[in-house]
This record gives structure tokens, sequence and C-alpha cells, in this order.
């Protein structure tokens, strides 16, 4: 017997229910209630859907994106209809030509057969750089914003809005800006967590990468693990897979996109056969080849597999989520992630007798960056209510604020 509900016939029930006009007296509401706690509420219902198999109904995927990025602007106070006019306007701005002459270079290359809507993707990619002046265009924001199309009906303004509060709310700050600090971030902590899980798979790529003979070989896991994060993995899964993934990023925070890259490498590494594939490259090249024959693979799971991976992405680390103490941040001192970090954010220090925090805008994005990026079972949350009251901390471990610094006593 499955473990799993008929979620086939739960969507058929739904469906009855909401023909008969009677989606009040459902105890699941497929809308939020306008009170921030039946936000939440309705935000832990629709998480809990996206771990069913199947996930997400197609029919109420767009209508999920919608409110989320509603209950954004929302709560930004944001002037939609201003957006609107300004961003999705027919009249030449100051920038579009240069800005156009980037986006029409990267229209046809959307990584989704049969997308023949340019028109409506170029004017979102020029309304969200008329948006978010600083970052404009960047490569990848091409297939984002393709996707989100196909979701919204080609809608363009929907499309937009969306794409904003993924860019701006959903994704660490700085993750397509020119330096692409954040993805660095990412990068350097997805490769610290692999080696966790797979140390071997680690140390053998580290070696092809130090006698590559080329001036300069990035981490091997980088280039491709690069271009999945700068797409959302978009282009790398199937499709419907893509879109749960995008489910849960959209319900879950952006660490979905480190759950799911591990999950990939795992996936890749644990297959006895792939796993001895991997190990006996004896070239970067070698690798690389090798790469592009598994990412194809990948493209072609089939929905049990997908289901898998998408449990995986999900669930790993939730055990240990809320289980973060204080006096584990002498952990980070030493770590090779948090230097990079260090290195990466200069606003941001860390001593061994001094917790600095310059901004409180900046804490909650230094914090996501690099508490939980490093260790997910470290959760960002409880600290700041610890740092609220020092009060409930354990002797010996108390922190004392003045000067908006944050001292160990």
């Amino acid at each position: 017997m499955s473990f799993f509900p008929n979620t086939s016939r739960l969507r058929q029930n739904i469906q009855n229910l909401l023909a008969q006009g009677i989606d009040s007296k459902l105890k699941f509401s497929l809308e939020p209630v306008g009170s921030e706690t039946g936000v939440e509420e309705w935000k832990n219902a629709m998480k809990a859907v996206t771990r069913l198999p199947g996930g997400i109904p197609n029919y109420f995927r767009a209508k999920l994106w919608i409110t989320l990025a509603d209950e954004y602007f929302s709560k930004m106070c944001i002037d939609w209809k201003e957006v609107q006019a300004t961003c999705l306007s027919e009249k030449i701005q100051q920038d579009d030509t240069e800005i156009d002459s980037q986006i029409i270079k990267d229209l046809h290359r959307t990584g989704w057969n049969g997308f023949n809507e340019e028109k409506k993707l170029k004017q979102v990619l020029l309304a969200y750089a008329r948006y978010n002046k600083e970052v404009g265009y960047c490569q990848g924001f091409n297939i984002i914003a393709a996707l989100i199309l196909q979701v919204v009906d080609f809608k363009t303004d929907i499309s937009l809005k969306v794409m904003i509060f993924v860019i701006e709310q959903v994704l660490p700050q700085g993750y397509f800006d020119h330096s692409l600090r954040a993805l660095s971030v990412d990068m350097a902590v997805m490769k610290d967590l692999i080696l966790q899980r797979l140390p071997k798979t680690i140390q053998h790529l580290e070696m092809l990468q130090s006698t590559s003979g080329n001036e300069y070989e990035p981490p091997l896991t980088n280039v491709f693990s690069m271009h999945w994060f700068l797409t959302l993995f978009a282009t790398c899964l199937p499709r419907y897979c893509v879109y749960r993934i995008w489910d849960a990023i959209m319900l879950e925070g952006s660490e979905i996109l480190l759950r799911t890259a591990i999950a990939l490498w795992a996936k890749m590494s644990r297959v006895c056969d792939t796993y001895r594939k991997i190990i006996k490259t004896k070239t970067a090249d070698e690798f690389y080849t090798l790469m592009e024959e598994l990412c194809k693979q990948l493209t072609e799971m089939n929905e049990a597999e997908q289901d898998n991976l998408i449990l995986v992405s999900i669930l790993q680390g939730h055990t240990y989520k809320y289980s973060f103490k204080p006096q584990y941040i002498c952990l980070l001192y030493s770590h090779k992630s948090f230097r990079f970090f260090s290195q990466c954010n200069k606003r941001l220090q860390f001593t061994r007798k001094k917790l600095e925090i310059l901004s409180t805008t900046h804490y909650a994005p230094g914090c996501h960056l690099l508490l939980w990026r490093m260790y997910p079972f470290f959760s960002p949350i409880p600290i700041v209510e610890q740092l609220k009251h020092p009060q409930n901390m354990n002797s010996g471990q108390k922190l004392r604020k003045t000067n908006g610094s944050i001292t160990e006593l």
C-alpha cells in the first residue's frame, strides 16, 4: 500500500467543491485570510502540498505565485500601478537602447522548446531592467522570465510582478549584481557541504583542478552548478520538476537552491556506475564531458525520481532547523567558508570576542548567507530573538549590545 494519499482523487474532490462554489466552507482555503496570521497559515498549508507526490496542481500554480507576489508588494507598500506605468510604458527611456541590445542577444536562448513569445519576453526583461536600474539585465533573466510567462499565461504585467518578487525578495541580496557576490558565497558553501557528504568526490575533483595545467581552472563543481543557480534549475531538470522546485523556492526561501544542488550531486555520486565514472576521470576536460552526459540524464528523470528529488530538496535540514545554540558561533571563526564570506562582505565582521553588526538591514541577508548557508540546521531566527532577550541565553554565552555593536560578556 502506498504511503502517500491518492492526490489525483484529492484534486478531483477539490475541483468538484470549487465547481459548486463552496470554497469558503473548505478548511484548506485556496486564498489566504486577510490577517498576517492567516497568510502564514495559508503558506504553511501550501508548503504541505508541495511535499505531496505531484505537488501544487498545475491549474493552481499561477494563482499561488501571484498571491505570494501580491503579498510582497502589499507588505513592502510598493505602488504597483506606478510600477506598471513606469516600467511597462511603451515610451523609450534613457537607458533602453543599451539594455535592448543585451536582451535581444538572449531572446532565443530560453532553453524552452516551442517558446515563441519573444516580444512579450522582451517587454518583461526591459520592464525589470527599468525597475532595478542597478542590476539592469543579467544573463539568466531570459530563462527565468520565460518560465514565469508560461506559468501565468503570458501576461506581461503579472510576469513582471512575479519576477520582481523572486529576485528582490526570495533570492539573497546581490545574487544578480555585477560582482555576483551572493552567488559566489553559495558556490563556496555548496562545495563545503558536498565535501561533508561526498568527500571522495570533492577530493578527486580538487585533484583534477590542481593538475589541469590551465593558467586558471575554476572549482569543477562551479562550472555546472553556477548555471543551475543563475537559472534556478530551469534548464537542467524536467519542466514539471522545475515548476515544483520553484513552488518550494517561493514558499520556503532560497535555501531550496542549495538543497536541490546538494541532492543532484548526491544523486549523481551515489549511483554506483556514475560514481565510478566520476572517480575514474583523469582530466578536467574528461570530467566536463561526463557531466554534460549526466546533466542530460537529469532532464530525463521519471516521475518517481522527480518526486524523490523534490522531497529530498525540501525536507533535508528541517530536522535540525531549530536546534541553533548561541555557543555554536565559535565553530564559525576558523571555517573557510566563513573566511570567504568575510572577504566578500566587509560590512559584516566576526571576531572571537566580538560579533559586530553595523546595520539591521544588512544583518538578515548576512545571517541568511552565513549561518543558514554554511549549516542548514542553523536557523538565524532564534539568534535574533536571543539578541533581543539576552537574559534567556546560557550563562557564559551572553552578549551585550552597545552602540550598535554586540560583544561577548
